[in-house]
């Protein structure tokens, strides 16, 4: 094959390969700028707020807010210690906001705190997706914002998946590789620092846009997407609606705008080929990826990994890592510490070439007890310092339902407690062996309700830092309370 074959060969492999988001997020935006606002010199660290204006997305006769604009907090130690690494929290906010970031807000805290323990810069990127949004071709004129924001282009997408540029996930990605390229340029600047690759985290639609945007560009290095593990979109609907018989409210905003009723229809299917994070598994072979979910999620599954986890496993040589924060809604409320505290371990880990937990495990459930057999294996030099099992029982036998809140039976509009709470339980049996460690939790199937348990391990960091990791959570019985829905029929229900 001679030269130029070669070439035009691999040139059209590349494009194969490339996705509407790939070509999105790589289009030269002219109105990509930025400009420091306001610097402040604290002990131990220099924060610099910055406007970063990252591109525009659409026009004006289709979106109120076309240019993306986002407040950036960048922290940079006076102790660089790691000056080619850097952490990004992706953040919400509201395009309206009246004044700047300042360094007590709570992110920006843990940003800055993120910053001082790993020697490395850190930064809180806000405004992820820029909102509120008006869409001129939405008859509500509804200022739109979050989910609302996300499921009009849902719609808009579903309804001509031909056009893909009105899918919200493609400018949340790109902002955040603007960011990068800002991080880098800036920071080199003000400091020693050259920033070539990043950890990066973000929560709920912030955690989606974790994936992608470890998907589309080669500095991420570690990623951690916290509350956001619905992938297999199509697949975790229906075990979703069988789970529930229904919808959880807090699918409102798509549920109004008929999406739960074209879960089975090409639409459904085209979205998944260019958001769903399982559409970019060939991607993430060298990425470090944690992902972080609660046990009370209003949003999402216990179980929802179950639809993608081996897979994920294989694609990332094994080194994915599961962490499920007990008793925590979707929100994470009151937990914001301890999540950051696991990923500042799991940065310093993977920066230095640390090997990283290897936990396995199977759910070999038979007809009187739910089951997991796991393993630590220690030729990954970890042994863990502590390891516990929790376990809830759902408050009924009508639904499979763990979230900490749902709709009000009398007012779906309205949400009342749901106050499933998780608890440890001292049935752990413990083998040890030359090159591994063996556990197994065994709970009696009940009948009355279901069951769900996971095992949490602790392994001591770096720096004194603790890393923890779990299991995938078992759900007993096995069977799902009500029958799948197809096309029409999956409109359903808020529960």
């Amino acid at each position: 094959m001679g030269v130029k074959n070669l070439i035009i060969l691999i040139f059209c492999l590349i494009c194969v390969h490339s996705t509407p988001l790939d070509d999105y997020v790589n289009t030269p935006d002219p109105h990509y700028k930025y400009e420091l606002l306001k610097s402040y010199k604290m002990p131990g660290f220099n924060l610099y707020v910055l406007n970063l204006t990252s591109q525009k997305w659409l026009d004006e006769t289709i979106v109120s807010n076309p240019i993306w604009w986002h407040f950036l907090s960048i922290t940079i130690p006076n102790n660089l210690t790691k000056p080619d690494a850097g952490f990004i929290l992706i953040d919400g906010g509201n395009n309206r906001a009246n004044r700047i970031p300042e360094p007590e807000d709570d992110e920006v805290k843990l940003t800055s705190l993120f910053a001082l323990s790993t020697g490395s810069v850190a930064a809180d990127l806000r405004q992820i997706p820029n909102q509120p949004t008006l869409f001129k071709a939405d008859p509500t004129k509804t200022e739109r914002t979050e989910d609302q924001v996300i499921a009009w282009t849902w719609k808009t997408f579903i309804e001509n998946p031909e056009d893909p540029s009105i899918l919200l996930r493609l400018p949340m990605t790109k902002a955040v590789v603007r960011a990068m390229d800002t991080i880098t340029e800036f920071a080199k600047k003000q400091s020693k620092a050259n920033v070539q690759k990043f950890m990066i985290a973000g929560a709920s639609k912030r955690g989606w846009t974790t994936w992608t945007t470890a998907a589309v560009d080669k500095r991420v290095f570690a990623a951690a997407p916290i509350v956001m593990d619905m992938l297999s979109l199509n697949q975790n609907f229906h075990n979703h609606f069988r789970s529930l018989g229904g919808w959880t409210f807090a699918f409102n905003s798509y549920y109004v705008l008929n999406i739960t009723a074209k879960v089975d229809g090409y639409g459904i299917f085209a979205l998944q080929q260019v958001v769903d994070p399982i559409s970019y598994f060939d991607r993430y072979k060298d990425k470090k990826i944690m992902v972080v979910v609660t046990s009370g999620d209003e949003f999402f599954l216990g179980d929802d990994t179950k639809t993608f986890w081996t897979n994920l496993i294989s694609a990332t040589n094994g080194t994915a890592l599961l962490h499920r924060v007990p008793n925590a809604e979707h929100s994470c409320t009151g937990h914001e510490i301890s999540i950051f505290l696991n990923l500042q371990s799991m940065f310093l880990s993977v920066y230095e070439k640390q090997n990283l937990p290897l936990v396995r495990w199977k759910m070999p459930n038979n007809r009187t007890h739910g089951i997991i057999k796991a393993f630590v294996d220690l030729k990954s030099e970890r042994k863990p310092t502590s390891v516990k099992v929790y376990f809830a029982k759902t408050l009924d036998s009508k639904r499979r339902d763990f979230r900490l809140i749902i709709a009000d039976p009398n007012d779906p509009s309205k949400t009342i407690p749901h106050p499933v709470v998780w608890m440890t339980a001292d049935i752990l049996r413990i083998n040890e062996e030359t090159d591994r460690i063996n556990y197994e939790a065994a709970f009696l199937i009940p009948f009355d309700h279901w069951l769900g348990f996971f095992i949490q391990f602790s392994f001591p960091g770096l720096e004194d830092s603790i890393l923890q990791v779990t299991t995938e959570t078992n759900i007993v019985p096995e069977y799902y309370p009500f029958e799948d829905c197809t096309y029409d029929s999956c409109y359903g229900k808020l529960v």
